[in-house]
């Protein structure tokens, strides 16, 4: 009601490693980046659909701790999990959204 709206970063989760996916993601970064003049951002991250979110929940652990690494082109959920991480606070400190201080 009056008030400015912040920035918005979405982040594509369970993608599936096609070229469908890949497609849907980048129509969705366009349709959302353009017309928002870059306040909506897909962010570049991809978590993508596997099997070890269902494992790690069922050995009741983060996902991160249960594939810290993996074989095969997809990355692995704590490779995902720190790309996102990283990414994250850039596409917000672009924007003047976070602010870091060396000052405790």
């Amino acid at each position: 009601m009056g008030f400015p709206l912040g920035n918005l970063y979405g982040l594509m989760y369970r993608m599936d490693r096609t070229a469908d996916g890949r497609a849907t993601a980048e129509g969705l970064r366009a349709l959302c980046y353009g017309p928002s003049r870059g306040r909506i951002r897909i962010l570049d991250t991809v978590i993508p659909a596997t099997v070890a979110y269902c494992e790690a929940a069922s050995a009741q652990q983060p996902v991160h701790r249960f594939e810290p690494s993996r074989q095969g082109p997809t990355p692995s959920q704590l490779e995902s999990m720190l790309n996102l991480i990283r990414e994250f606070p850039i596409a917000a400190l672009s924007q003047g959204n976070i602010t870091w201080s060396s000052k405790p």
